[in-house]
């Protein structure tokens, strides 16, 4: 009988121990890698803007809002969304599949941050469709934390108060009406597909600019220093310009004028 009890001891804390281990590798967060999360869950922060379940492994599926090789042409950095929001997918070095915007896929991958953009450094990735693709609509930025439209498809309006480049790329910044922040950077990484669609821009020129919000803040704690990631030509407009081509352009109509008086009197 004492045996019996003594096994039965045995076997019921090797049981307690396994289960207990099992609900370790779970996570902190009681989720599993295999169970598909909303990416609003996935992307909770505490006050220091540092992801909770930085670290763990999670599933999540959504639409592809920027296909891959468009914003880095090497490394794979992509955005998807689902009802709830929006999150960037990276990996270096990537030889996987063609992801076109408008598919629908699932990610599973650790979670990860990196210069305060939240993101999915992915293990696995399948397709859940392909051949009906469909972008979400992009949306305005209004009263919303910053936090809320990092890795979704947002479109603003602007001018242009400063233009440049740097080692990585070339920026705009642009001073918008609505938001948290007054201005915002437009940013294309040399690295891009199209390297050089800030080019034509011009410090005063209204714009409107279209694109995969993100951020890029080193600070302990990432709070600013977001961006504009937009992906072609096609997500900038130019909607007013600025009063210097309006000059050239009066300037050109007056030297055609003057021109066209001057060889009526040199041919009368």
């Amino acid at each position: 009988m004492q045996l019996k009890k003594t096994l039965g001891f045995a076997m019921g804390l090797t049981l307690f121990l396994i289960f207990s281990q099992l609900g370790k590798a779970e996570g902190k967060n009681n989720l599993r890698p295999s169970d598909v999360s909303t990416i609003a869950r996935v992307k909770v922060e505490n006050k220091d803007f540092i992801p909770k379940m930085l670290g763990d492994t999670v599933t999540v599926s959504g639409r592809v809002t920027v296909s891959s090789g468009v914003l880095l042409t090497k490394d794979i950095l992509i955005a998807i969304q689902d009802s709830t929001a929006g999150i960037a997918i990276y990996q270096a070095n990537y030889h996987g599949p063609v992801i076109k915007q408008g598919d629908s896929i699932k990610v599973t991958g650790i979670v990860a941050q990196y210069a305060g953009l939240t993101e999915i450094n992915p293990l696995h990735i399948s397709f859940v469709d392909s051949i009906h693709r469909k972008t979400p609509a992009p949306i305005g930025i209004s009263h919303h934390s910053n936090e809320y439209y990092e890795g979704r498809l947002v479109s603003l309006k602007g001018i242009v108060i400063d233009k440049g480049s740097n080692s990585g790329g070339k920026f705009l910044f642009v001073s918008i009406t609505h938001g948290k922040d007054s201005n915002l950077m437009v940013y294309v990484s040399k690295n891009a597909e199209a390297p050089k669609i800030l080019s034509h821009f011009s410090v005063g020129e209204m714009v409107k600019i279209t694109g995969i919000f993100s951020q890029y803040d080193f600070d302990k704690i990432p709070d600013n220093d977001y961006q504009i990631l937009p992906r072609s030509k096609n997500d900038l407009t130019v909607l007013e310009h600025n009063a210097s081509f309006y000059i050239l352009i009066i300037g050109g109509i007056t030297v055609l004028v003057l021109l066209s008086l001057l060889l009526n009197f040199w041919f009368r």
